[in-house]
């Protein structure tokens, strides 16, 4: 093998990783793409972007292939889907608890279209297919798989003639019986760590659809195959401080949930360890995702000023590593304490998070965020806390409201 091949190969190898997003085992700031020629170098960027959740930037670095006519137009063409996934059905905690407009799914099914066809092309390839693989249908799958448990869980609570009129919840159940098997473009693909992530997502996945004991089991599979990883080590950490919290996504959320304190402590007693283990591999992004949870952890247990110190350095840390995601949530966080803290709205905050959400980030993850602040608003307007509830609701409605003044007040149609 040349040297500029074997430089090649080790820049196909870093974009596989960098798109085992969930591992949060590289900062998007420490990736140097302009190491590669083209088209690595466009895919390392765009994977970096995609890490950092910002799916407009990942757009803009990519060529859009038309028409395909090479393996890298193929790859390409699978990262564009992933952005576009990331752009129009992604959300805090994996739900995603809104209908999607008639624009996001019309540009959804034009990013999914054609996924299999350029994977089957791509077989004489494996390295590349794994890639196009991770990109084009496994982080998508994921993203759905994950709203279909959301909407499950909410549907499994409600009367079974109520279930029953809704079709029950075999869809979610599908989705989750395709991850308990370990595809062949993650077999094949001559790695290893894909294999050890496939299965802790497939963990989390297993915990989301009330099936904790086969989730653990799969944690300890994953270590198996990657015992002396400390990044999967934190990753498998992180996930089982989340299953301790017993509604998916509930951190990410910002969801008040009622978890008794035996539960709290071991929840945090998995995130101090994800919080050394991600600090032994080098990655802020970990820290920041570790951070934001031991954040809930303090706010559950009404501990404010705790909870007010772990997201100071959320935000730090999530900046360091470059994650935009992340340190949007942060700040939504925090504006959410601040109201329950009897604190102004701090309009400048709000329209930061909005302006990286329209330009480099991603709509649904604005969406999801506006979300969880109408979530909050409810639940403070039920127990009777009349202001904090209209402050929330005001947060949720100037995060998702083009025309809203960031100086105050909101600006009329021009």
């Amino acid at each position: 093998m040349t040297d500029e091949r074997r430089h090649t190969a080790h820049g196909i190898h870093l974009l596989v990783q960098l798109l085992l997003i969930e591992q949060r085992g590289i900062d998007p700031l420490a990736v140097r793409p302009e190491g590669w020629a083209e088209p690595v170098r466009g895919w390392l960027a765009a994977a970096a972007a995609l890490t950092a959740g910002e799916a407009k930037r990942a757009l803009a670095v990519l060529a859009d292939p038309v028409p395909e006519e090479t393996y890298d137009d193929l790859v390409t063409r699978t990262l564009r889907t992933a952005a576009v996934t990331m752009d129009v059905n992604w959300g805090p905690g994996g739900v995603i608890g809104w209908a999607p407009t008639s624009e996001d799914e019309s540009a959804l099914l034009r990013a999914l279209d054609g996924t299999h066809a350029r994977l089957t092309i791509l077989a004489r390839d494996p390295g590349l297919r794994l890639a196009a693989f991770l990109a084009g249908r496994y982080l998508p799958d994921l993203f759905s798989a994950r709203a279909l448990l959301a909407n499950a869980h909410t549907i499994g609570a409600q009367p079974a003639e109520v279930v029953e009129a809704v079709g029950g919840m075999e869809e979610a159940r599908e989705a989750v019986r395709w991850f308990d098997g370990l595809p062949c473009e993650i077999a094949e693909g001559g790695l290893v760590s894909p294999v050890a992530y496939h299965l802790l997502v497939a963990s989390d996945l297993r915990v989301r659809a009330a099936d904790r004991r086969q989730g653990e089991e799969m944690r300890r599979q994953a270590l198996q195959h990657m015992p002396q990883n400390d990044a999967f080590a934190a990753m498998s950490a992180l996930l089982a401080g989340d299953a301790e919290l017993e509604v998916p996504g509930a951190a990410e959320r910002c969801l008040l949930v009622g978890v008794d304190r035996r539960a709290l402590k071991r929840a945090a007693g998995y995130y101090v360890t994800a919080e050394a283990l991600f600090r032994k591999a080098g990655t802020a992004r970990g820290r920041a995702a570790v951070a934001l949870r031991l954040a809930h952890i303090a706010r559950l247990r009404r501990r404010p000023e705790d909870s007010a110190a772990s997201l100071d350095r959320a935000l730090a840390l999530a900046e360091a590593g470059g994650d935009g995601a992340c340190a949007a949530l942060v700040r939504v966080h925090r504006m959410l304490d601040g109201i329950d803290a009897g604190h102004a709205l701090p309009l400048q905050d709000v329209d930061r998070v909005r302006r990286w959400a329209s330009t480099v980030g991603s709509g649904s993850w604005l969406r999801g965020m506006a979300d969880l602040a109408a979530v909050r608003a409810g639940d403070w307007s039920r127990r009777g806390e009349v202001l904090q509830g209209r402050q929330a609701g005001d947060l949720a409605e100037r995060l998702m409201d083009a025309h809203s003044d960031p100086e105050g007040g909101r600006r009329g149609c021009e």
